[in-house]
């Protein structure tokens, strides 16, 4: 088989696509407040994903989650989106500031 330059194989498309995911999620998780963020790395380390800590934070390469902590990382991320949706909703109700 022959490739061109413009074709990409199975291999490529579903490695751009995991790339893709992982940015998404890790923009996901920037938004979180630190409390939020906090709860992240409880799932981490209970799944003893590893990771590395400095001064600027906790990084890790998200291939070497396994799924079981993806989709928990997954909910979190997704409950802690909809508390904050939420919370928005509630102050501007009643007009709470901050």
């Amino acid at each position: 088989m022959v490739y061109t330059l413009d074709e990409e194989t199975e291999e490529e498309k579903l490695l751009a696509h995991n790339q893709n995911y992982n940015y998404k999620m890790r923009d996901r998780i920037n938004e979180l407040s630190m409390e939020q963020r906090l709860n992240i790395k409880h799932i981490i380390i209970h799944h003893e994903t590893p990771y590395t800590k400095n001064k600027n934070g906790i990084f890790l390469t998200m291939n070497s989650m396994n799924s079981e902590c993806l989709r928990d990382v997954e909910k979190a991320i997704s409950m802690c989106e909809e508390y904050n949706k939420y919370m928005i909703q509630f102050n501007d109700k009643f007009n709470f500031e901050y």
